[in-house]
């Protein structure tokens, strides 16, 4: 019975979609058990991307590192995409540089059977064209979308949850008024009952409406900065001898 060691690959990408390490295991187990093989060893390579050539990747050469101490006669993977995306050349040398160098074959579990070597051969050229292709306009949806949510205002090109609303005039009011004696973890309650956050039917409502103690910290600082009544009015709370995690913080919010 021939023996094989069995390499799962798996982009950051493609985690969660059908081509996910149990899909693939499933895949080479039922391959192994129709060609009478033996898988003695499985390696997963999760976050690498197809483009870094397989013989540069440290899963790869553990796997070629035990197939020979087991004596394997090759490596398997699911499919050709698996083992590269780095185009025809890529795949066409790393297979040579896999026999020459360490006299091992790769196996793809989805090739036709029965082809001969020479059909065989074209077929997996065109494999690895489709799979390089696939990456190169992978990673030009990946460039426009980054360009776009540069275009709307997320300067590392990454939308996050949107920016909560600055304080307006009348809840700044309401700050101020507290400010003398409430704790901040009160004002912060505060300002999220009056922005209907406790009322909110979904979480990401709730979430966007409700601000924390933190947030208005940082906020009330902020306009210290280019207001003087709110500057005052943080002067004369630290006058009193507040500090920040005591006041009444640590009574019960309504």
């Amino acid at each position: 019975m021939k023996r094989v060691v069995a390499y799962i690959r798996v982009s950051t990408d493609e985690q969660g979609s059908g081509d996910g390490p149990a899909g693939q295991r499933r895949a080479i187990e039922a391959w192994a058990q129709d060609n009478s093989v033996e898988v003695v060893s499985w390696h997963e390579d999760i976050g690498t991307s197809g483009a870094v050539s397989p013989l540069q990747r440290q899963v790869v050469l553990a796997a070629v590192k035990a197939a020979e101490t087991m004596e394997a006669e090759g490596i398997v993977v699911d499919k050709a995409d698996r083992w590269t995306r780095g185009g025809l050349e890529d795949g066409v040398l790393s297979r040579a540089q896999l026999a020459k160098d360490y006299r091992l074959m790769l196996h793809i579990v989805d090739m036709p059977f029965g082809l001969d070597q020479l059909v065989g051969q074209i077929v997996l050229a065109i494999r690895d064209a489709m799979a390089a292709e696939w990456l190169r306009v992978h990673k030009e949806r990946v460039q426009r979308g980054v360009d776009a949510a540069m275009r709307s205002g997320w300067p590392n090109g990454k939308p996050g949850r949107p920016a909560k609303p600055a304080l307006t005039p009348a809840e700044l009011d309401m700050v101020l008024h507290m400010l003398d004696c409430d704790g901040w973890p009160r004002m912060a309650h505060a300002v999220s009952a009056g922005r209907g956050a406790f009322v909110a039917t979904t979480v990401a409502v709730q979430r966007q409406r409700s601000v924390t103690e933190t947030w208005l910290r940082n906020k009330m600082a902020e306009l210290a900065k280019e207001n003087s009544r709110v500057s005052l009015a943080l002067a004369a709370r630290r006058a009193k001898g507040r500090r920040s995690n005591v006041d009444v913080e640590t009574e019960a919010l309504p």
